[in-house]
């Protein structure tokens, strides 16, 4: 007779993925959940041919090394790279939604799709944030007449913008990114900035990627880091050639938008101009509604863990969320890491 799962992974993106690939080398077999039954969470959705930020040397994950040609690789390349781990690591997830997780003596009762409840001992979240994007409220944005409105998680393309005035609100990382794939086609496009500037990180220092120098900040003792920690503060986004096509005139940058009359933007400072079509590159958050509010949470929302473990519900462990158990717990880098301590701990 098969044994009973004693651990439930939620999620199937990189960091489900991970989770599950290193409990399954260490001899663990979790059940393995997902709402849509397959592998690749917000890298199924994402477009295809944005380019990730950090060096390919820094997204490999537990169970399959990533060979890649250049240093760096689009999302598409590794949704592919996601596709060959989820072959090597056997059986995918079962297609089925965490709808709520309640304290059962010292483990865990969870409800999913279709009201079915199933007991674990330990849970492991990896929901990420790719779900719950951050909506700003802007006067006037939503009424009739206005311009057509969207979030950064249904960018399609710069091809699909051509010919049209565009705006994306945000000047963090997504928003960079997303105005120099305009610059790059040769799109015109207006970046709203809260404070009138984009926050940027130069690629290079001293020619190496700033990356490389990141990872060694990141490696501090979390009490270096408690304000960052508490608060989800954004990171600055590297300039992969933004500054250089605002001086050139091919990206323009103004302030906070105050609201809009029709199709009309007016900034803070009064400026007024019309667009076709806005933007949303506002971010996203780490939230968990399966969770009751017993779980503590840090003030940004996303679950309170130290080392991955739920600071209020011992048995409840994170993969891919902030501060998790490092600074980097929430990137690629960090879940690499954090899964293969998890596996050990479990183990």
């Amino acid at each position: 007779m098969t044994a009973r799962p004693s651990v439930l992974v939620v999620g199937a993106g990189p960091a489900g993925l991970a989770a599950v690939s290193a409990l399954r080398a260490r001899g663990l077999d979790p059940a393995w959940i997902d709402k849509t039954g397959s592998v690749g969470g917000a890298y199924r959705e994402v477009y295809p041919a944005m380019e990730l930020a950090s060096p390919a040397r820094y997204n490999a994950l537990p169970g399959l090394p990533l060979e890649h040609p250049g240093e760096y690789m689009r999302a598409g390349d590794y949704l592919a790279y996601l596709r060959r781990l989820a072959a090597r690591v056997g059986e995918g997830p079962e297609k089925s939604e965490l709808l709520f997780v309640r304290r059962d003596g010292d483990g865990f009762a969870v409800t999913l799709t279709g009201g079915a409840e199933r007991s674990f001992k330990r849970v492991v979240v990896t929901t990420g944030m790719y779900d719950h994007p951050r909506l700003p409220r802007i006067t006037g944005l939503d009424a009739p007449g206005g311009p057509e409105v969207s979030h950064a998680r249904e960018w399609k393309g710069p091809a699909t913008r051509r010919g049209r005035s565009l705006l994306i609100v945000g000047a963090g990382v997504s928003g960079v990114e997303l105005a120099e794939e305009c610059a790059r086609e040769g799109v015109p496009v207006t970046v709203s900035a809260r404070r009138g500037k984009a926050k940027l990180v130069p690629q290079r220092v001293l020619g190496r990627d700033v990356h490389d120098y990141a990872v060694w900040i990141e490696r501090l003792p979390l009490v270096f880091f408690r304000g960052f920690c508490a608060e989800g503060q954004p990171v600055p986004a590297t300039d992969l050639g933004f500054s250089r096509w605002e001086r050139e005139g091919k990206i323009a940058v103004a302030g906070e938008v105050h609201r809009f009359d029709g199709k009309t933007a007016v900034f803070a400072d009064g400026t007024r101009k019309k667009f076709d079509a806005v933007v949303l590159a506002t971010g996203y958050r780490f939230d968990t509604p399966f969770l009751p509010a017993q779980v503590e949470r840090r003030p940004a929302g996303h679950p309170a863990a130290r080392r991955g473990e739920s600071l209020s519900w011992p048995g409840l462990h994170f993969v891919g969320f902030p501060c998790s158990r490092a600074l980097d717990s929430q990137y690629l880098r960090g879940i690499a890491r954090d899964a293969e301590a998890l596996a050990r701990r479990l183990s």
